[in-house]
């Protein structure tokens, strides 16, 4: 199956409670999974998203750039475990920071001089045929620009986001 980078969307006042109570927390991530799952809703208009099994190569490319925000393994410990590591937290200025740069940061100029053999998050990898789809050029602009739409619609709406590999 391997590790996915999964985000949830929360409003100002549910990331408040989200902070102050690990269980409320815990039952409303489980519960934004299912519906995500059950409607496969478009980044935009979901609550709750994951890059995949992608989210590796696109933590490598981004740190390239050196955003604002860390998207992959940026955010505020929640008090609360992810699978690998804890669930984090953007607050909503954190979201719009991210949003932004990832609106103004196309794909194409992110990969420039892409090389597989170097996106294994900073880790050499002697054989790129050995890698999954996921971390294929075409899927992760596809992934990239998924990511891009959630965050910008998280954003707007002035919410905050949960992040967490697992």
């Amino acid at each position: 199956m391997g590790i996915h980078c999964e985000y949830a969307r929360l409003a100002a006042a549910d990331l408040d409670r989200a902070r102050s109570d690990a269980a409320w927390a815990a039952e409303h991530l489980d519960a934004l999974a299912e519906e995500w799952v059950e409607l496969d809703l478009e980044p935009e208009r979901a609550r709750y998203f994951s890059v995949g099994r992608a989210w590796g190569p696109l933590h490598a490319l981004l740190r390239e750039r050196e955003p604002a925000v860390d998207v992959v393994h940026g955010g505020t410990p929640l008090g609360l475990d992810g699978g690998l590591g804890p669930v984090r937290s953007l607050a909503p200025d954190e979201v719009r920071r991210a949003a932004d740069f990832l609106s103004s940061t196309p794909f194409a100029r992110l990969a420039d001089g892409y090389d597989m053999t170097q996106l294994c998050d900073s880790e050499g990898c002697p054989d790129p045929a050995e890698h999954l789809a996921e971390e294929r050029p075409q899927v992760l602009g596809e992934r990239y620009d998924e990511l891009r739409r959630f965050c910008t619609a998280a954003a707007e709406a002035g919410d905050g986001v949960l992040l967490m590999l697992n």
